[in-house]
């Protein structure tokens, strides 16, 4: 009777150990968003996996291109997934105080006794083995069961950070990128503006050598020109800044140009 009711409590402590046992989800991947347990909360479906794509910045880019580079190549989603990954394996280590642990050793000893030369030597050789088994049967005070708990959901607000950085870093190549094209469409208008500005000039002088015009008018043109070209020079500097600003929202150094399709 003694031999059933301590393997009844063996059995039972067994059930106890493994029920605070949960694997953490982690994201598979630095690209991928990590989707909570619905024990957590509600499945969220509003992002989706983006395909890996060859990073070829000699090609005009679209907004979904440029979206996935930055996702794979910018440094704030990789340090989020390596946290992420990081958190899940001290989880890990901490549900193993759930887990039996074996231990076996082995040693040998030999000894050799050496007597004066009117007696005999003596040999003496002693080796043995050694098993030692330590498991969990009873967790008296929840100790263990709550530093399981806290990991996990340590790993539930490392993932949440890992896709908070993945919304970022998809706003800042968004807004970047519109960025990029708001300032080529005003370095358009000021080139076009430029050469507005030169048919007026040059239709001032002509109109000046025939006697139908003032120098005053030239003048006029003249200052018209010039400030269309400096507002041409700003353009296009925005433009640089622009493009350096969506380099750097794709993880990418400043100064690589990269080239963007119209929406």
């Amino acid at each position: 009777m003694s031999r059933h009711r301590a393997l009844l409590c063996a059995v039972s402590g067994l059930a106890l150990a493994l029920a605070g046992c949960v694997s953490p989800s982690t994201p598979p991947n630095a690209v991928a968003p990590w989707k909570p347990p619905e024990a957590s909360m509600k499945p969220d479906e509003v992002w989706t996996s983006l395909r890996a794509q060859t990073n070829d910045l000699s090609k005009s880019l679209s907004l979904a291109e440029i979206a996935d580079i930055a996702l794979q190549n910018h440094p704030a989603t990789r340090k989020a997934w390596r946290d992420a990954r990081a958190s899940a394996a001290v989880a890990e280590q901490v549900q193993g105080r759930f887990l039996p642990t074996v231990s076996v050793t082995a040693g040998g000893d030999r000894q050799k006794t050496a007597a004066d030369t009117n007696s005999f030597d003596r040999d003496v050789t002693t080796y043995g083995p050694g098993l030692q088994v330590n498991y969990l049967i009873l967790n008296f005070g929840g100790g263990r069961k709550a530093a399981v708990e806290q990991a996990l959901q340590t790993v539930y607000a490392l993932n949440f950070s890992f896709n908070r950085a993945i919304q970022d870093v998809l706003l800042a190549a968004e807004t970047a990128y519109y960025g990029l094209v708001s300032a080529q469409a005003g370095a358009e208008a000021a080139l076009a503006s430029v050469k507005d500005a030169k048919a007026a000039l040059d239709a001032a002088g002509e109109s000046l050598r025939a006697g139908l015009g003032t120098e005053l008018d030239v003048l006029q043109a003249q200052a018209s020109y010039d400030r269309a070209s400096y507002g041409l020079a700003g353009a296009e500097g925005f433009v640089l800044a622009a493009r350096g600003a969506l380099a750097q929202a794709m993880g990418f150094p400043a100064d690589v140009a990269v080239q963007v399709a119209p929406p």
